[in-house]
C-alpha cells in the first residue's frame, strides 16, 4: 500500500509542473510551491520535485551570481574576526600562565622546601607494633599502617575475584591495592637507609598482604553467604575499615615528605599518591574506569587531600601542637569526610563541557 501511495504523489508533482508549462512566472511560483508542500509530505517526492523546481531555481541561480562576490566579502570578514579573537586569547592567556609564574614565586617560601626538619617527624612510627595501651601516635600509627595494608588487600582480591581473575591475579591485585601507594611513594622519594622501598626494608607488610590476599581468596566467598557479602551492613563496614587505614595512609605519606624537608605542598601530593596508587593500579589491572578520577565514585582521594593538608598545616604552621594531637585531628578529617560521602553520596563538581561519550581529540581538533 504505501508503495503505491508513493508513486501515487510522483505522478501528481509530475502533472502539475507539466500543466503549468506554458503559464506565466507567478503559476511556475505557485506549482514550486505546491510541490515543495507534496516533498515535506512524501520524502520520497525529491527526485520529481527536483525537476518541478528546476525553473524557479533557474531564477534563484542569477540572483546568486549577485551574490557570490558579497559573499566572498562576507567570509573574508568573517576570518577575520576570527583572527582578532585568536589574538585576544592568545595575549589573555600568555599574561595568565605569565602571572602563574610570580604567584608559584610568592607561594615557594611557604609551601615549598623547609630548610630544617619540622618538629615530630623523624620518628613517626616505633620500629615494632608492640601496644596500643600506651595512646602514643607512634603505635597507632604502625598499627594503622599494618591493618590498613591487610584491609586494601582484602578489597583488591574481592574486585580481582569479581572479574574473574585466578588465584595468582587475585593475589597480585591485592598486594599491588595494599602496597602499591606506598611503592610509588618509595620509587619516588625513598626512604633512609639502604631499601627505597617500605616492604623490601620491612617485609612484614609483604607477609600482611599475602595473608590477607590469600585468606580472602579462599574463605571470603565460603564462609559467608552472598546475601551477606552484598548486604548494606557489610559495605558500611567495610568502608568504615578503609576510611580508617586511609587516615592513617594520609599521615604516613605526609610525614614521609616533611621529614625530608619537601615542604607541605610536596607532602600532600606524596600523601596522595600514597593513599590512591595502589587503587589506581588496581582499576588499570582490572580494566576498569579509575575509581579516584572518576566522577561516578563518591569523594576518596579528595579527602586523603584534605587530611593531609590538615596534617601539613599543623607541621609547618603550628609546630607547637603535640604530635599525637595533630595526628588525631589529621585522621579525623579523613573519616569524617569518607563517611560524609558514602552516606550523602558527595562529589566533586563536573567540567562544564563534559562529553563522556565523545572520541577522544587532539588539543589541535577542539573546536575554537
Amino acid at each position: 500500500y504505501h508503495h503505491h501511495h508513493h508513486h501515487h504523489h510522483h505522478r501528481h508533482t509530475l502533472d502539475v509542473v507539466d500543466d503549468d508549462d506554458g503559464n506565466n512566472a507567478a503559476t511556475t511560483r505557485s506549482s514550486a510551491a505546491k510541490s515543495v508542500r507534496f516533498v515535506k509530505r512524501d520524502v520520497v517526492a525529491g527526485a520529481s520535485s527536483f525537476n518541478a523546481s528546476n525553473k524557479a531555481a533557474a531564477a534563484a541561480i542569477t540572483q546568486t551570481n549577485d551574490d557570490d562576490g558579497k559573499e566572498e566579502e562576507t567570509t573574508r570578514q568573517k576570518q577575520k574576526l576570527i583572527d582578532v579573537h585568536a589574538l585576544k586569547h592568545f595575549c589573555a592567556l600568555g599574561v595568565f600562565f605569565t602571572c602563574l609564574l610570580y604567584v608559584a614565586y610568592a607561594l615557594l617560601p611557604h609551601i615549598g622546601y623547609t630548610a630544617t626538619r619540622p618538629p615530630h617527624t623523624e620518628n613517626l612510627m616505633v620500629k615494632t607494633f608492640q601496644s596500643l595501651s600506651t595512646l602514643q601516635a607512634a603505635e597507632w600509627l604502625r598499627f594503622m599502617d599494618l591493618f590498613g595494608t591487610g584491609v586494601f588487600a582484602h578489597g583488591g582480591v574481592i574486585a580481582a575475584g569479581k572479574r574473574g581473575l585466578d588465584l595468582l591475579g587475585c593475589v597480585v591485585v591485592g598486594c599491588v591495592t595494599a602496597m602499591g601507594g606506598g611503592t610509588l611513594r618509595g620509587a619516588l622519594i625513598g626512604i633512609e637507609g639502604a631499601h627505597p622501598v617500605f616492604w623490601i626494608a620491612e617485609p612484614e607488610y609483604l607477609i600482611v598482604a599475602l595473608v590477607a590476599s590469600l585468606c580472602t581468596f579462599f574463605f571470603w566467598p565460603k564462609l559467608l553467604s552472598k546475601e551477606v557479602r552484598e548486604s548494606k551492613a557489610m559495605e558500611t563496614a567495610v568502608n568504615w575499615l578503609d576510611a580508617l587505614s586511609l587516615g592513617g595512609f594520609c599521615i604516613i605519606g605526609a610525614n614521609a615528605a616533611l621529614v625530608r624537608n619537601l615542604g607541605p605542598l610536596l607532602a600532600v601530593a606524596l600523601s596522595t599518591v600514597t593513599c590512591t596508587g595502589g587503587g589506581v593500579i588496581r582499576d588499570v589491572f582490572l580494566r576498569q574506569p579509575v575509581r579516584v578520577l572518576h566522577s561516578n565514585a563518591e569523594l576518596y582521594g579528595t579527602t586523603a587531600i584534605a587530611g593531609a593538608v590538615v596534617y601539613a598545616l599543623f607541621v609547618c604552621q603550628f609546630p607547637g601542637v603535640s604530635h599525637d594531637v595533630r595526628c588525631v585531628l589529621s585522621a579525623s578529617t579523613v573519616v569524617f569526610l569518607r563517611w560524609r560521602a558514602w552516606k550523602q553520596g558527595l562529589k566533586l563538581p563536573m567540567y562544564a563541557d563534559v562529553n563522556p561519550e565523545g572520541d577522544y581529540i587532539s588539543i589541535a581538533q577542539r573546536d575554537v
